[in-house]
């Protein structure tokens, strides 16, 4: 977002079965076919599935006794063997069917509970923290908020090493003040680009996720708006366009229940004003599902 211009509007507010044959001459029946094999069911997922198993032996009954002058003797039934195994079935189609190399997992949080605060304005009377939550439409309350994070695979469950942001979603939309209300309407998108994995890259170590880079591509648009007398004061416009990109310093994510769920301690958003504005991070699991790594 536009932060000189959102911190010169933050002072202003700050002012506010088988089948059976029998004879039929003088000679017996033959004995009947055996039973076809069963078909194999085909795997599910990445994995292929195991082989069918055989028709169960057919046996028929014995020929009824001929009709001739003589009475022929009734012909012995046959025993029919039974079919072969069922064919093993292909492997499923799903996101892993086709990695060249390893296997990742990208687990999605609801970030509820993260907050943009702002401080340090002119006699604290703009200060306000901001939070992730319902009713998203309360002036203090921002949201909904997703974030996609991309794991290393080992053993069928995310673990140590490589890992990614692939994308983090938010709308932020809250107001300050009371003369001067800002109303910051704004849709945030953060994702890789080119080459890139993700939008931020790192490690993870146990229950901490270090970064190596900041969140690149984080990208806001929408607008800001200020209404009441201290705009004109201020000589802020009622309403401002918003269309930027830059990058989002961040800290360390520390995960709890494996990555279940994970924190990031405040990180100041940069800023060229009088007032300070800070960001922090609280993720909870809402699904996870197995892709390939980005190689």
């Amino acid at each position: 977002m536009n932060r000189a211009w959102m911190r010169r509007a933050l002072v202003m507010s700050a002012m506010s079965c088988a089948l059976v044959a029998c004879g039929s001459d003088d000679s017996g029946g033959a004995g009947g076919n055996g039973g076809s094999g069963g078909t194999g069911n085909g795997g599910s997922g990445a994995t292929a599935g195991s082989g069918g198993d055989g028709g169960s032996a057919g046996s028929a009954n014995g020929g009824a006794a001929g009709s001739g002058a003589t009475g022929a003797t009734g012909g012995n039934g046959g025993s029919a063997a039974g079919g072969s195994s069922g064919n093993g079935g292909n492997a499923g189609t799903g996101n892993t069917g086709n990695c060249p190399g390893a296997t990742a997992w990208e687990v999605t949080y609801d970030m509820t509970g993260s907050i943009f605060d702002i401080r340090d304005t002119p006699l604290g009377a703009g200060n306000q923290t901001n939070e992730v939550k319902m009713p998203y439409t309360d002036n203090a309350n921002w949201g909904p908020a997703t974030m996609v994070i991309r794991f290393a695979d080992a053993g069928g469950a995310p673990a140590d090493g490589s890992a990614q942001i692939v994308s983090y979603i938010a709308t932020q939309d809250f107001q300050v003040g009371s003369i001067a209300t800002v109303h910051t309407m704004l849709e945030i998108d953060a994702v890789g680009s080119g080459a890139q994995c993700g939008t931020a890259e790192g490690s993870l170590s146990g229950d901490t996720l270090s970064f190596t880079t900041s969140m690149r591509n984080y990208h806001s648009k929408g607008k800001i708006t200020c209404t009441g007398a201290g705009c004109n004061i201020g000589g802020l416009p009622p309403e401002q366009q918003v269309d930027e990109t830059k990058e989002q310093p961040l800290n360390s994510f520390t995960f709890k229940n494996g990555v279940g769920s994970f924190e990031m301690k405040e990180v100041e958003v940069p800023n060229d004003d009088q007032a300070t504005t800070w960001l922090t991070f609280t993720g909870t699991e809402t699904g996870r599902t197995q892709v390939c790594a980005c190689e």
